[in-house]
């Protein structure tokens, strides 16, 4: 291998900063979204071989994260969509109870964290992908939207129903700071008194 095949082979440090970054949220992210840890991992995994590759382009983009996100859950709905093709349907139980009993064996003392997780994944899938990108992710409306291909007032409206679903199921929320481009959502105001670590 020559010297410069070697300095190629390297990650600028701006690209190693972000993916350390944001490389946790994009995976916490899609472990809400999809309810399987595993296929989260893989799916970030792949998000970021993208990231490297087009880095030139991520890193002029006017919000990074928010480019990744979409990345991310475009992977994910493809994935979706090729196991329904081959499935007619998803049997998502098995999965749920899988997950859950993985989280519980990393954290047996912690019911409220698979309360939250379990309210989260029996949402439908498109307010589920909402709550996963406003509520964990911490996106605006409008870098929501643009994650997920939809206008600002679908994320409005099935963020709503998400609200009212996880309400009817027990869980506390608040909205006021949903609307708030400057002052982005954090888990605590999904579920109080919980904290974000709840949907890590």
């Amino acid at each position: 291998m020559t010297a410069r095949t070697r300095r190629r082979s390297v990650a600028p440090d701006d690209l190693r900063a972000f993916c350390t970054a944001a490389y946790p949220r994009i995976a916490g992210s899609l472990s809400l979204y999809t309810g399987d840890p595993g296929l989260a991992e893989e799916l970030a995994q792949e998000t970021f071989v993208r990231v490297c590759r087009d880095w030139s382009t991520v890193q002029s983009h006017p919000n990074p994260l928010a480019w990744t996100h979409t990345v991310a859950f475009n992977l994910a709905k493809s994935k979706f969509r090729r196991r329904k093709a081959q499935k007619r349907a998803v049997d998502r139980t098995g999965n749920n109870v899988r997950a859950s009993m993985a989280n519980a064996a990393a954290m047996p003392d912690d019911a409220d964290v698979l309360a939250v997780r379990e309210a989260v994944e029996a949402l439908p899938e498109d307010q589920r992908a909402v709550v996963a990108l406003r509520f964990y992710a911490g996106l605006t409306i409008d870098e929501t939207a643009g994650a997920l291909s939809i206008p600002a007032g679908t994320v409005k409206s099935r963020t709503t129903r998400a609200v009212e679903t996880l309400r009817s199921r027990g869980l506390a929320v608040e909205v006021e700071t949903m609307s708030t481009p400057t002052n982005p959502p954090r888990a605590a105001a999904l579920v109080q008194p919980l904290t974000m670590e709840v949907l890590t």
